[in-house]
């Protein structure tokens, strides 16, 4: 991911389904599936592996990735608030903090355990998902960086899918 610092990544949705890419350019990086239309599992395909990504929790709604086929965690993001962000810990003992800044036009970052940026995602609302990405200097070196943003995106999928059905009611 060196040679992304700087650059644009995109989260696109190339068709009506429940599908996300993550590109730059051509090449694709991740793609992120949801297994049902209305559901919350989703499968997160990566270079470093593939992953599930579950939603679960009421009052106190986390996040869990986990290597596909297993059913032991590799991460959970506990959320302060859907619309808060929240923090992810990893099974290496790795801890990231999700955050969202701004409020009209908002960006969510990942930020490491010292407090530095390494990735944000500007989201684009209309028709469908969509998302500028831009990996920040601290963010190219960071091993975890792939699973981060589909956890991420993820996250930003589902708070506002549940502010829809909010706004619905």
């Amino acid at each position: 991911m060196h040679h992304l610092i700087g650059n644009t990544l995109h989260w696109t949705q190339p068709g009506l389904s429940r599908v996300y890419e993550l590109k730059a350019g051509e090449k694709i990086f991740g793609r992120l599936t949801f297994q049902s239309i209305f559901g919350s599992l989703a499968s997160a395909e990566t270079a470093e592996g593939n992953f599930t990504l579950k939603r679960q929790g009421f009052l106190q709604p986390s996040i869990s990735l986990r290597r596909f086929g297993s059913d032991l965690d590799q991460g959970r993001m506990l959320m302060d608030g859907w619309h808060q962000g929240g923090v992810l810990h990893l099974a290496d003992g790795s801890r990231y903090q999700f955050v969202k800044m701004g409020f009209l036009h908002p960006e969510w970052s990942f930020l490491d355990s010292t407090g530095r940026k390494l990735a944000c995602v500007h989201v684009k609302w209309g028709f469908k998902y969509q998302g500028e990405v831009t990996i920040e200097p601290f963010g190219r070196d960071d091993r975890n960086l792939l699973q981060l943003l589909m956890v991420g995106m993820y996250a930003i999928i589902l708070m506002n899918d549940e502010a829809a059905a909010a706004a619905a009611n």
